[in-house]
């Protein structure tokens, strides 16, 4: 029968089914009738205790010492992890080994399990859910291209007509090799994680029953075996090559198509976030009272350009309106400075993995990154204005920027020089905005979700990892004197989102789904502009008014 018929099923007696049944055994958990329960108690293997069946399951159950068969189970051994009775604990087997009330060990397994729960049901079992829910959408984004790639060719074909079709044809079923392989790389891991979400599933259920249940033996020889979970299956990324057309030439067909290998898929360990674990077992509260621990003076001030990022907990980066970016250590020392190759202001800054400094120049038209020193051009635009830039947990990086008409904003990731992924946004831009004082903000949650603080639309903009739309912010009466000024914006380890209220002296904090959870507006805060965290979850605000770094704590 169906495990959900069950739970709707009247209670029966045991033994005859008579629905209703009015007594119950608490020692053989059986229900039983008044007929029934009489034959039942002549039964003398067991000492039985009949109660009405209200009071059911009131009274511990002590597991038969499957040695000496009259005597009861009421001791535990924990060299040998294993329930004895009285007479056990004198014989050779268990001399010298230690032994404690089994009612010990029943409320300590009674509490792993509890744990375990818990920690299947908010952690491991929706991040199973929730990487599964991304397959689609990385279906649909392989289609979607492998389509562009396919109208490409087809495109090609009929330009060179009969010369080409032979070429076409192959190139063609090349892509759908493509396909077809990684839609089955794609077939696999989604069985994999199906079969995986029904195990966990599986798993729930079972130790919802056992947490209900007071049979000591079942409850004794309980083993947690979710261990295997925390590890999530590889996580794939697909990178497919933008398509770039070249003129025709029949002498040379084959040389004028870009070469499927270009086309990859690769396996990244792919673990359950660590912080979210530690959110479990002891989820980070916020202070009622944020405090300032420290203020780092960087001599540097001008409304709206103040940046910050953390290059380690110990080290941080800030720009500001004049050509040189400063690297300070937290006691406010300055480090090191590094000036723009082309002498302009960077727009936008960030650190790479490896700690190596990325900056846009929006004069320029560049993306540039300083390794020992040297500055080396990573990415020349033509047609677009980059603003702000962002790591990513790949350590790729996301770029902001806008068309030389200031009509269009799109959003591009790099590998290095090589572009991946880009999608156009409509960020509802004021009319009266110019290049000049466009200010845009980006950066990607953990969770994967890029997200967009625009000053001008007054909005903050999330979009889940192919571009679409997730939800906008507009801000919150309870932090905000008026309109919301958002001019920085930063993920914590929490997955929540901090953004920098300009115009308000304050910054918001929403969660992953953009519901307002508090505000930071104790710290005496002058026109916060760029923000970062650390790994201990430490806020650094860049002021726009003072030239202060102020390291903020808001977490317990």
């Amino acid at each position: 029968m169906d495990s959900d018929n069950n739970l709707q099923d009247v209670i029966r007696c045991h033994f005859c089914e008579i629905p209703a049944p009015q007594l119950h055994c608490d020692t053989c958990h059986t229900n039983l009738c008044k007929v029934c329960a009489g034959e039942h108690h002549m039964d003398e293997t067991k000492i039985h205790k009949v109660l009405p069946i209200k009071k059911r399951s009131y009274t511990p159950t002590y597991p038969t010492c499957p040695k000496h068969i009259t005597k009861q189970c009421k001791l535990h051994c924990e060299q040998c992890d294993k329930a004895i009775c009285i007479i056990c604990v004198a014989s050779v087997e268990h001399k010298q080994h230690k032994a404690v009330d089994i009612m010990e060990t029943f409320q300590h397994k009674k509490e792993i399990m509890e744990k375990d729960l818990k920690e299947l049901e908010m952690s491991i079992f929706p991040h199973y859910k929730r990487y599964a829910s991304v397959l689609p959408a990385q279906r649909a984004d392989l289609q979607e291209k492998c389509q562009k790639w396919k109208r490409y060719y087809i495109e090609q074909e009929e330009d060179c007509h009969a010369e080409i079709i032979k070429a076409i044809g192959r190139k063609k079923s090349e892509i759908s090799g493509v396909l077809s392989k990684y839609q089955s790389v794609l077939d696999n891991l989604e069985q994999e994680l199906q079969h995986k979400i029904s195990e966990i599933a599986h798993i729930i259920h079972n130790l919802k029953d056992l947490l209900n249940s007071n049979d000591m033996n079942l409850v004794s020889s309980y083993k947690s075996c979710h261990d295997k979970f925390r590890q999530l299956p590889p996580k794939f990324e697909i990178f497919i090559p933008n398509t770039i057309p070249k003129p025709v030439n029949a002498g040379k067909l084959c040389e004028q198509f870009a070469s499927m290998s270009l086309f990859t898929i690769t396996a990244e360990k792919n673990e359950l976030p660590g912080d979210e674990l530690v959110s479990f077992q002891s989820e980070k509260l916020f202070l009622n009272q944020p405090s300032c621990v420290t203020a780092i003076r960087t001599e540097q001030q001008h409304l709206h350009s103040h940046s910050v990022v953390c290059l380690s907990d110990e080290e941080l980066w800030t720009k500001n309106q004049n050509n040189i970016m400063k690297l300070f250590n937290i006691e406010g020392k300055l480090s090191k400075s590094i000036k723009t190759i082309s002498g302009n202001v960077p727009e936008g800054i960030a650190v790479t993995k490896n700690g190596d400094l990325v900056y846009t120049d929006s004069n320029e038209k560049t993306v540039n990154i300083v390794k020992n020193d040297k500055i080396e051009l990573l990415v020349s635009l033509c047609g677009w204005i980059p603003l702000d830039i962002c790591s990513t947990s790949s350590d790729d990086f996301f770029v902001i920027m806008i068309s030389d008409d200031n009509q269009k904003t799109t959003i591009v990731r790099y590998s290095g020089s090589t572009e991946i992924q880009s999608f156009d946004i409509q960020l509802m831009n004021d009319c009266s905005t110019t290049k000049e004082n466009n200010i845009k903000h980006i950066t990607e949650n953990n969770n994967f979700d890029i997200c967009v603080a625009d000053y001008n639309a007054k909005m903050v903009f999330v979009l889940n990892k192919v571009g679409k739309l997730r939800f906008r912010y507009t801000g919150c009466l309870y932090c905000y004197r008026t309109i919301l000024s958002p001019s920085g914006i930063t993920p914590d380890s929490q997955s929540r989102i901090l953004i920098a209220d300009y115009n308000n002296d304050c910054i918001h904090i929403i969660n992953e789904n953009g519901q307002f959870l508090c505000c930071i507006d104790n710290c005496d805060l002058r026109y916060p502009c760029g923000l970062c965290v650390d790994t201990k979850d430490n806020l650094f605000v860049a002021e726009g008014d003072t030239g202060l770094v102020k390291k903020i704590q808001y977490y317990t």
